[in-house]
């Protein structure tokens, strides 16, 4: 997320940005020597009173393919009203 959030061209701004909630789900404990890769995909974008509510879901796999970990989160990016 931090790098989502970091990247210039998406229009966001990390001063603007405000944590709002995350579920992590775990299918198997993660351990040391794991060899992990991330893919983030942005589910839902919404606005709300001049703010966007931006939802996403971070799937964390090891090197056989298998799902170790899913994080949900929401993060609102106040608009310049907020």
């Amino acid at each position: 997320m931090t790098q989502l959030v970091e990247t210039p061209d998406t229009g966001l701004d990390p001063h603007r940005i405000v944590h709002g909630s995350e579920k992590i789900e775990y299918g198997r404990p993660i351990v040391a020597g794991d060899e992990l890769s991330t893919t983030l995909t942005i589910t839902d974008v919404a606005e709300r009173a001049g703010s966007s509510i931006l939802t996403a879901i971070c799937e964390i796999r090891d090197d056989s393919g298998d799902l170790v970990v899913t994080i949900t989160s929401s993060l609102l990016h106040r608009g310049d009203d907020a």
